[in-house]
């Protein structure tokens, strides 16, 4: 079941609780989601497509798989904001996150933005104009990443995981990067137990 759900691809302040391992390992979820980073009270039914904006369906895609691994790990889930909120426009925030990338911007995170200390880090993120947010490569960018573990998760459409993992590599040079868990968003709807069980097997290779 795994392999067929799953492809295996290869400022930072104390404020909340995290799990610590027997190991006195910390372990933290955050991730990035359109839906948590546009103006949500402006989202209309009609600016959500199978194909197109399927993650501005609330609680949005990488959340759920977020969420379902803070749930297996009793880990702090926390989502990465940006201090800008995105279009809700599909066409304009593709043109933005193009401009981002090409312009290898960083956006400014939120203000409200607080993440407890942490080891190891599950990272979730879009493919978002085939490489990683850039509001993600932020906060990558502002961590402390030498002795971190970041166990990334990619829910993604046709494209795959494009170079999110390559850039991944650039934005956390000093991180150990364990291999992406690449979630097809036609299956994420059913696959929960599997990225439980992923997140679980992820962990007892590494403590």
């Amino acid at each position: 079941m795994f392999r067929r759900h799953f492809i295996l691809s290869a400022l930072v302040m104390p404020a909340f609780p995290t799990i610590v391992l027997g190991s006195g390992r910390k372990i933290l979820v955050a991730y990035y989601s359109w839906y948590d980073n546009t103006f949500q009270e402006q989202i209309r039914p009609s600016d959500i497509d199978a194909t197109t904006s399927a993650s501005l369906q609330a609680p949005g895609q990488v959340t759920m798989a977020a969420r379902w691994i803070g749930e297996a790990t009793a880990a702090q889930v926390i989502p990465i904001l940006a201090k800008e909120p995105y279009p809700v426009n599909y066409d304009d925030c593709l043109d933005q996150a193009i401009d981002e990338k090409t312009r290898k911007y960083r956006p400014a995170l939120s203000s409200r933005q607080l993440f407890p200390e942490f080891d190891f880090l599950f990272l979730g993120f879009p493919n978002w104009s085939y490489t990683l947010p850039m509001t993600v490569c932020s906060f990558l960018e502002m961590l402390p990443a030498k002795g971190k573990i970041i166990a990334p998760f990619c829910v993604h459409g046709t494209g795959g995981l494009a170079r999110t993992s390559a850039e991944l590599r650039r934005c956390a040079r000093n991180a150990k990067i364990l291999p992406t868990l690449s979630i097809n968003r036609d299956d994420l709807a059913h696959s929960e137990q599997t990225v439980k069980e992923w997140a679980l097997y992820a962990l007892k290779q590494t403590f």
